[in-house]
């Protein structure tokens, strides 16, 4: 019967196939950072906005984290580790006492599933725009269902 023979071209694992992005892990990337006390923290982003804006492929970072180990102070990303900060930024840094200048690894891209987000921020908080598509989690009960729906 056709049943019979379709039986042959049906395999009996359901699995879904995920474009790469939503699939692969961090890669990090170098990023220039400072530390600054909070009450900075406006006058630093007015700046930034205007002096050292991130370019689209960068709006999945946070610009700003509390600084670690320190309550007091926020660590803030100033550009990508392949260029240097503008001098205005620099300039603004030193005036106001803020030398404790580092790199920072961050994510390089934007996480598209919440598995994806959990293991991106552990390095850099990220801001999570949910795609138009997310994949199904499917539980082991209902992929079961469904590996027997071809038969």
């Amino acid at each position: 019967s056709a049943k019979a023979a379709m039986r042959g071209f049906v395999d009996e694992v359901f699995e879904e196939l995920l474009p790469l992005e939503y699939t692969r892990s961090v890669t990090l990337i170098a990023f220039h950072s400072v530390i600054v006390p909070k009450a900075l923290g406006g006058e630093m982003m007015k700046l930034l906005s205007s002096a050292c804006h991130l370019g689209p492929e960068l709006l999945h970072l946070k610009r700003v984290r509390l600084a670690p180990g320190d309550a007091g102070s926020l660590q803030v990303l100033l550009c990508p580790g392949d260029r240097e900060p503008p001098s205005e930024v620099s300039e603004f840094l030193a005036a106001k006492g803020c030398a404790n200048r580092s790199i920072v690894q961050v994510p390089r891209d934007g996480a598209l599933t919440r598995a994806q987000l959990a293991e991106f921020s552990v390095h850099w908080p990220l801001t999570y725009r949910k795609p138009g598509f997310e994949p199904l989690e499917v539980s082991a009960e209902r992929r079961g269902g469904l590996e027997g729906w071809g038969r």
